[in-house]
């Protein structure tokens, strides 16, 4: 599989907000495509174990947290910038 590069010509503070929440969304959604597939085309006489599909579940609920967490890590970032009177 081929995988072209991406690069960056801009270094505006927006700009990476934007990709990282886009980035942020496509994983999430990856994940979701993925672990669907995989229970539409497992093997009937050999389903997926119980104990799996929690783990990945729970593994998709760490990645939504995470994802909160750095977004509200970025809101408490430029309330800061507000606060201390510096702009981006």
């Amino acid at each position: 599989m081929s995988v072209s590069s991406i690069t960056s010509t801009g270094s505006s503070n927006t700009a990476v907000a934007g990709a990282t929440e886009k980035k942020s969304a496509f994983d999430t959604d990856t994940f979701m495509q993925l672990l669907l597939a995989e229970l539409k085309n497992q093997d009937p006489l050999e389903p997926m174990n119980n104990s799996e599909m929690v783990a990945q579940m729970a593994q998709l609920n760490s990645l939504q947290q995470l994802t909160s967490i750095s977004s509200n890590i970025e809101d408490i970032k430029k309330y800061m910038e507000i606060i201390l009177g510096f702009s981006s």
